[in-house]
């Protein structure tokens, strides 16, 4: 066999995506157990994990996009609430200028009872530090079931939705790195990163809440300062 058929040997075709890949794309147990018109690689199979959806929605312009056009981390949002590229850029730009003229921070309360901060209209809004993510998950349960949730099924439902996605990187939300197929972790087992350039990105942030998940105390000054300028350098890129 001539060498490059030896190298095509080594590639394959995504059945979700139709892109011919290379052999580290695609997980052990995708390569070995199914063949070469069925397999899925990491990436697709990330998606997969949340939706089978081929197309979806944008939350906010309404256009439907591939599930690959979306970031994972907004596919895994789920229907209705995904947001395009475009328009989660569109957002993350109004964020930034929000914090940078140092608007106040506020809650809005929905007529279904969940809560938002009022700056952003984020469930979960880093800039004004606040999650209400779990709480409204909680809010809409007890409705579901007309009743206040049991101490057993709130712990329950904490492990379920609490969980981080230690399969994709926490900056760009792709599952491994491009170039080499390989996937970098921090020590604290909290993010996961595709490429060192990621790591090297987001490390001022993380750095403080690697510290936090160990126990120690931060400089709260120091936090925020390295907050802006993570967010300053988050909105050069998306120019």
């Amino acid at each position: 066999m001539s060498k490059e058929g030896e190298g095509e040997g080594k590639r394959r075709t995504c059945i979700k995506c139709n892109e011919r890949q290379s052999k580290n794309k695609f997980k052990r147990k995708q390569w070995e157990k199914h063949g070469e018109n069925d397999s899925t690689c990491r990436t697709c199979e990330a998606y997969n994990q949340t939706s089978k959806e081929m197309t979806r929605d944008c939350a906010r312009c309404g256009i439907a996009f591939g599930f690959r056009d979306y970031m994972i981390g907004q596919w895994e949002r789920g229907e209705g609430k995904s947001e395009c590229p475009t328009c989660s850029a569109a957002l993350t730009n109004k964020i930034v200028e929000d914090c940078l003229s140092n608007k106040a921070p506020g809650v809005d309360v929905a007529a279904d009872g969940t809560t938002r901060c009022s700056a952003h209209g984020n469930e979960c809004c880093d800039i004004c530090c606040m999650d209400f993510s779990f709480t409204n998950k909680v809010v809409l349960r007890e409705q579901e079931l007309g009743r206040k949730l049991a101490d057993g099924e709130h712990m329950a439902l904490a492990q379920k939705n609490l969980a981080l996605n230690h399969d994709i990187c926490v900056l760009d939300h792709m599952t491994v790195c491009p170039r080499t197929g390989k996937r970098l972790r921090c020590k604290c087992k909290n993010v996961a990163y595709c490429s060192k350039e990621c790591q090297d990105f987001h490390w001022p942030l993380h750095k403080f809440e690697c510290r936090m998940s160990r126990g120690e105390a931060i400089d709260d000054g120091k936090y925020m300062e390295a907050l802006m300028k993570y967010m300053e350098r988050t909105q050069n890129m998306v120019r």
